[in-house]
Parts: C-alpha cells; sequence; structure tokens
C-alpha cells in the first residue's frame, strides 16, 4: 500500500469512529439497505449546498463587475473598451465569475440527478442490484427521467433540468460536448436571449419540491 494511500485509510478511520461524520453517517447507511433513498439525498443536499455558495459568489462578481462596465461605457455613441480597475483581493474577474456559476450549474445538476433517483429508487428499490444502480437509473437524462415519473409541473420545469444536463454532460467540465448535435438542438442557432441561462429561483422551487416529495423516503 502506497504512503499516500495508507495516510487517507487513517484519516478516514477517524472520521468513522465520530458517529456524527458525514462519512460515517454514509457509511451507515450504506450497511442498511433500507435507508438507500436517504443517502442519495443527503449527496443531493450536500452538492446543493455547494453549489449555492458559488453560485452566490459568482452571480455577486459578476453584478460587480457589469455595473462598472456601464458605468464606463459613453451613453452619447461608440467609445473605446473601458479600462476596468484590477480585481482587488478575494476578487474574482469576470471570467472567474462565469467559472463559478458554471461549476455551480454542474453541482446543481449532479444535485437534481440524486435527488430525482433517489425517488426512482424509493418507488421501485430492485433497481439497485448488490449494491450497483441499474436500468432506468444509468443515465444522466435527468430531465426525461423526472418527466417519466410525473416529477415535474411544467415544460419550463423540464427545459431547466436539460440545460443542467449540459452542464453535467461537459458545460461544467469540459471545453466541447461530444455530440455537437445535442448542443445545437439545446440552445437552437438564431440569436437572442442566452438560451442557457437558468432561472435560480425557479430551480431551488423545484429543487424543494422534490426534496419534501411524499415519496422521498427520509425516514425507514
Amino acid at each position: 500500500m502506497s504512503k499516500g494511500l495508507a495516510n487517507h485509510r487513517r484519516r478516514l478511520a477517524t472520521h468513522l469512529r465520530d458517529p456524527q461524520s458525514r462519512h460515517s453517517r454514509l457509511l451507515d447507511m450504506l450497511l442498511q439497505h433500507k435507508d438507500l433513498p436517504k443517502l442519495w439525498g443527503m449527496v443531493a443536499l450536500d452538492m446543493k449546498h455547494a453549489a449555492d455558495i458559488l453560485w452566490t459568489r459568482g452571480a455577486t462578481s459578476m453584478g460587480r463587475h457589469w455595473k462598472e462596465i456601464v458605468a464606463n461605457t459613453r451613453q452619447d455613441g461608440p467609445a473605446p473598451a473601458p479600462e476596468l480597475r484590477p480585481p482587488g483581493p478575494g476578487e474574482d474577474t469576470l471570467a472567474q465569475a462565469h467559472a463559478l456559476v458554471d461549476t455551480a450549474e454542474m453541482l446543481l445538476g449532479i444535485a437534481f440527478e440524486n435527488l430525482i433517483k433517489g425517488i426512482v429508487v424509493a418507488r421501485e428499490p430492485t433497481l439497485i442490484k448488490d449494491g450497483t444502480p441499474t436500468g432506468r437509473l444509468i443515465t444522466h437524462q435527468i430531465a426525461d427521467l423526472a418527466r417519466a415519473e410525473g416529477l415535474l409541473a411544467s415544460d419550463d420545469e423540464y427545459r431547466l433540468l436539460k440545460i443542467l444536463e449540459q452542464y453535467v454532460l461537459w458545460l461544467g467540465r469540459y471545453p466541447m460536448p461530444r455530440e455537437k448535435e445535442s448542443y445545437q438542438d439545446l440552445i437552437g442557432v438564431d440569436v437572442g436571449d442566452d438560451p442557457l441561462e437558468v432561472d435560480k429561483a425557479a430551480l431551488d422551487a423545484l429543487f424543494d419540491r422534490l426534496v419534501h416529495h411524499p415519496d422521498m423516503r427520509w425516514y425507514p
């Protein structure tokens, strides 16, 4: 065993001895198969929490940058690109702010994937075989899965999840998609409003509704 792996296992063992640690709780639920939907839900909540932090910082930084851009742009015609002050200590560049929001959307997609699959597992526990997801759980197409399960209230919710799918598949991770056509089908080809812009408040409301869905079994 490598020294690094041995150190990792030693640190993990410390967490497992603490019954309140996340590692210990997750291991306990893995050993108690009846709580498996809760396990999916806990991971969803963790991802959502991290996504909210990144989103808030990224959106705040973007707002500051665009306010400065507007303030430095002449209103009476074309002007040279405004000279913006460099970010101060602890501040993000505009590109970094966009990257934070992109990463937040990737984490949101993973959070919804876990939450939706948790509901599916609660409804059909046999989809987990020997601790491994099977069948319709083997997908990142969370919008189609949620629609098929009757979890969505509108086409707008479906489109929001379709956008998050792209962030899980590539937008939050890679410089280009594996299948260009699927990306073009989503965003279209007409110039206009940003087709990937999402309504964070609508996503929060959908997530909260799924967290409290009657089939999401948080308790055995």
